[in-house]
C-alpha cells in the first residue's frame, strides 16, 4: 500500500449494543482473548501502513492515546513485525457526530481514504484491498466476506442444543436480515436492502436495475466487516453538499450506489465529478472478519481468537520458525506440560484453545475448556468452565459450572452455581446455587449505569 493511503480508524462515539459489558473505560478498551479489542485493528493496519489516524471522544481520548502510542508498540507481536514502526495520532471528536459528518470536517489530503472500525478483528489484507481498488480507479469500494458454514467457536453459534440458532441468510453486521445486489460484471454494488425492505415490499425500486444490469447478483451470504475505501475529495464534495448525510454506512454509501444509475444529463458544475461515479463491493473469501460491537460477536470473537483462528496472521514468523527446530526438539518441547496459572492445584485441565491471563490461581479439579480467562481471576477447586469469556479479576467460587457465558469484570459467581448462555454484568455478586439459562444478571441499578454509559460510546 502506498503512503498515498490514508487510514482512518473508528474508535468509538455514541451509543452502545453491549450494555452488559458497558464499563467507564474505552469499549474498544475490552479484552479480545485477554488483549484490547483495538490491538487487533492496529495489528491490520501496521501491517500495510506505517499511519492511521484514530477518531475517538474526548472522553476516552487519554486512554486512547496512551495505548495506541505507548502500550501498543512494546506489544511483543507488533515488535516482531517487520515493517516500520505505525505512527499514530489521536484526535478527539464530537460524539454525536456520525461518520460521514466527521469525513466533511477533517483536513485530510485529496487522496483515497481507508475508514475502518476499531472493534473490527480479522485478517482482511488491507494493502491489497486497497490496491484493487486503486486499480479499479473507483470512487468507493466495500468490504464484504463471503460467509463460509460451521465456522463460528461456539455452539449457540452452531445452533445446537442450548443455543440460539441464527436465522437463515442473517448478515452480519447488518442490524436485520440483508442482501446485497451485486453486478456480476464488474461487481458494482447497486442496492442492499434489509428483510424488512423485501417484507415492505420496497424491492419494486430495484426492479429498474434488472434492466439496466441484466447480470444482476442477489446475495445474502455477505458479511460487512465496515471496511471502506472512499475517494476523499469527490465524497468530501458531496458532503459539504448535502448536509444530512451523516451516517457512512446508512447514508453516504446508499447514495453513492444510487448515483451510479440516477445521474441525468443536467447536472452542477460541482456533480460533473460524480459522471464516472461507481461503488464496488470487493467480496473477500477465505478470511475471518467480524465486528465485535455485540455481546454475542464479542464472546465470538474471544473464543476464535483463543482458538488460534489468526495465529499465522498475528504472528506470520512463528510457523517458519516451528519448521527450523528439529523434529526430535520439538516433540520434547510439545510434552512439556507448562502451567497456566499463577498457583495450581492437583489435576487441573486447560484445552490448548483457551487462554488464560496473567495472576490466575485454581484449586483442585478446575476444568477450562475454549474459553477465555483474564488476568487476576481466582478460581476455586472443580469450577467448571466451557465456552465462556471471563474477563479480569472474576471470582468463581468452588462447583461453579459454566457454559457459553461472558462474565464481566469483577463479577463474582456463587459456589454450586449453573449457568448456561449467561451475561454477567461488571461486579455483580452471584449467590451459591443459582441456576439460568440465556438470562442477564444485572441489578437495575446496574442496568442504567451501564445504558447510561454505553449512550455515551458506541462503535459506528
Amino acid at each position: 500500500m502506498s503512503i498515498s493511503m490514508q487510514v482512518l480508524l473508528l474508535a468509538g462515539t455514541r451509543g452502545s449494543r453491549m450494555p452488559p459489558l458497558a464499563t467507564p473505560s474505552p469499549k474498544c478498551m475490552l479484552p479480545i482473548a485477554n488483549r484490547p479489542m483495538l490491538f487487533y485493528s492496529l495489528f491490520s493496519i501496521a501491517r500495510a501502513v506505517d499511519y492511521v489516524l484514530v477518531v475517538t471522544s474526548a472522553q476516552h481520548a487519554d486512554a486512547v492515546r496512551e495505548y495506541c502510542q505507548n502500550v501498543f508498540p512494546e506489544d511483543p507481536l507488533v515488535r516482531a513485525l517487520r515493517r516500520p514502526a505505525l505512527t499514530v495520532d489521536v484526535l478527539e471528536t464530537d460524539p454525536d457526530a456520525g461518520t460521514a459528518e466527521l469525513l466533511a470536517q477533517l483536513n485530510l489530503q485529496p487522496a483515497d481514504v481507508l475508514v475502518m472500525s476499531a472493534d473490527y478483528v480479522g485478517d482482511i489484507d488491507l494493502a491489497a484491498l486497497a490496491d484493487r481498488h486503486r486499480e479499479k480507479g473507483v470512487a468507493a469500494t466495500v468490504a464484504f466476506v463471503e460467509k463460509e458454514t460451521n465456522t463460528d467457536t461456539d455452539s449457540a453459534a452452531k445452533g445446537k442444543k442450548g443455543g440460539k440458532k441464527k436465522p437463515k441468510g442473517a448478515v452480519e453486521g447488518f442490524d436485520v436480515e440483508g442482501y446485497a445486489l451485486l453486478n456480476q460484471a464488474d461487481n458494482r454494488l447497486l442496492a442492499v436492502f434489509s428483510k424488512a425492505d423485501l417484507e415492505a415490499g420496497s424491492l419494486r425500486a430495484a426492479a429498474p436495475l434488472v434492466n439496466r444490469y441484466p447480470s444482476i447478483s442477489v446475495r445474502s451470504n455477505l458479511s460487512d466487516p465496515h471496511i471502506y475505501i472512499l475517494n476523499f475529495s469527490l465524497v468530501q464534495q458531496l458532503l459539504f453538499k448535502y448536509s444530512k448525510i451523516s451516517s457512512l454506512k446508512y447514508d453516504l454509501i446508499p447514495y453513492l450506489a444510487r448515483r451510479q444509475h440516477t445521474l441525468s444529463d443536467e447536472v452542477a458544475d460541482w456533480e460533473l465529478g460524480l459522471r464516472d461515479v461507481s461503488v464496488v463491493a470487493d467480496v473477500i473469501t477465505g478470511v475471518y472478519a467480524k465486528r465485535a460491537n455485540t455481546v454475542d460477536s464479542f464472546k465470538r470473537a474471544n473464543l476464535a481468537i483463543a482458538g488460534g483462528l489468526l495465529d499465522a496472521f498475528l504472528n506470520p514468523n512463528k510457523e517458519q520458525a516451528d519448521k527450523d527446530v528439529p523434529a526430535k526438539k520439538n516433540k520434547e518441547k510439545k510434552s512439556e506440560k507448562v502451567s497456566v496459572f499463577e498457583t495450581e492445584g492437583e489435576r487441573c485441565n486447560v484445552s490448548t484453545d483457551s487462554a488464560v491471563g496473567p495472576g490466575v490461581s485454581a484449586g483442585d479439579r478446575v476444568s477450562i475448556k475454549k474459553s477465555v480467562i483474564g488476568a487476576g481471576c481466582q478460581i476455586a477447586s472443580n469450577v467448571k468452565v466451557n465456552g465462556c469469556v471471563v474477563l479480569d479479576n472474576v471470582t468463581l467460587e468452588e462447583g461453579a459450572n459454566l457454559a457459553g457465558c461472558v462474565v464481566c469484570e469483577g463479577a463474582s459467581i456463587g459456589g454450586g452455581a449453573t449457568l448456561k448462555n449467561c451475561n454477567v454484568a461488571s461486579h455483580f455478586v452471584l449467590e451459591g446455587g443459582t441456576e439460568g439459562t440465556d438470562r442477564d444478571f444485572t441489578t437495575a441499578h446496574q442496568h442504567e449505569e451501564d445504558t447510561s454509559i454505553a449512550q455515551a460510546f458506541e462503535f459506528i
